[in-house]
């Protein structure tokens, strides 16, 4: 069993390396978007549902900053959808929103592995850091589907 935060840190890992592979004009690319927009909306998921819960009891001062990831997330799954979109009409301009896309999504994944997770650890203590990263490994979405990374 491992810490929420490790959990999260785990979508971290695994974002990236999508995002490593998302290349408009080879043949994976939509494939490629496809994953990028279910691993990201898996990690909001449990990081919106499982762990911003959990830090808004125990804390005023993060708030902005959970609702700012929160906005992130919802502004990631927007984007994703569209570069979906963009993939099937094979759009001139795709390169530019894969960078911007890309660019966003790594600075918002820096901010939340040096600011919040950080900050999860020092105000949520050992027991219910594990017990949040166990109700992360069994979490279902409200509609239904398990969410795994």
């Amino acid at each position: 069993m491992r810490k929420a935060t490790d959990e999260l840190r785990k979508t971290h890992r695994v974002i990236q390396k999508v995002l490593e592979s998302l290349e408009p004009g080879t043949a994976r690319f939509a494939d490629t978007a496809t994953a990028l927009h279910r691993t990201l909306r898996a990690h909001a998921a449990l990081q919106d549902n499982v762990l911003a819960p959990a830090l808004r009891k125990r804390s005023l001062i993060g708030v902005p900053y959970l609702d700012d990831t929160e906005q992130d997330h919802l502004s990631f799954h927007r984007l994703t959808a569209a570069l979906l979109e963009s993939a099937a009409r094979s759009r001139p301009d795709i390169d530019t929103d894969v960078q911007n896309l890309r660019t966003r999504v790594e600075e918002h994944l820096r901010k939340e592995s040096r600011v919040l997770y950080p900050y999860a650890e020092g105000i949520l203590d050992g027991d219910t850091l594990y017990q949040l990263g166990n109700d992360m490994v069994h979490y279902r979405h409200p509609a239904g589907e398990h969410v795994k990374i």
